[in-house]
């Protein structure tokens, strides 16, 4: 009986919805599957959110103290990647990106008013509209919504690392 049953659910318009059916939920499981490049993007993210607390300071360049440009180097020579230092140096090195499209380890840019060729802060995107960032000597590292006031003329660019 059960071979009956199958054969005449195999064949006709039952059997090709749930067929075309099967197939849509499988695309859309493997489009949200993170691919390796997100991942590596998570992880870098995950290590600079693990710094927050820690100082800002010499030696710039961590473990124990960081600088804005400083801890997303850090943050990218833990998985094997070395960036230039300085936060314009970084923007240069990475690829232009909308904001929409930011997602955890891509960097934010800021520059002051009226300086548009030379960025002074860089922090690390951690999930959506926030981020990690080494401010300042009293408040030192950092997780802030991206939009954080704080930084004069507010964000002014993505970027993404090749690769991540």
């Amino acid at each position: 009986m059960f071979r009956t049953i199958s054969r005449r659910l195999l064949r006709g318009p039952r059997y090709a919805f749930a067929a075309a059916l099967a197939g849509v939920l499988l695309v859309s499981a493997l489009a949200c599957t993170p691919t390796a490049t997100e991942q590596m993007g998570v992880r870098v993210a995950q290590i600079a959110q693990a710094q927050v607390g820690k100082a800002y300071g010499p030696p710039y360049y961590g473990p124990n103290a960081f600088s804005c440009d400083g801890l997303v180097w850090w943050s990218f020579k833990q998985l094997g990647r070395t960036l230039p230092t300085g936060a314009t140096n970084q923007y240069y090195a990475t690829q232009r990106i909308s904001a929409s499209a930011a997602r955890p380890g891509d960097l934010v840019f800021y520059h002051k008013p009226g300086d548009v060729l030379l960025f002074h802060h860089v922090a690390i995107v951690t999930g959506p509209g926030m981020m990690v960032n080494a401010e300042n000597p009293r408040s030192g590292v950092r997780a802030r919504p991206i939009s954080y006031t704080h930084f004069a003329g507010g964000y002014e660019a993505f970027g993404r690392v090749p690769g991540f």
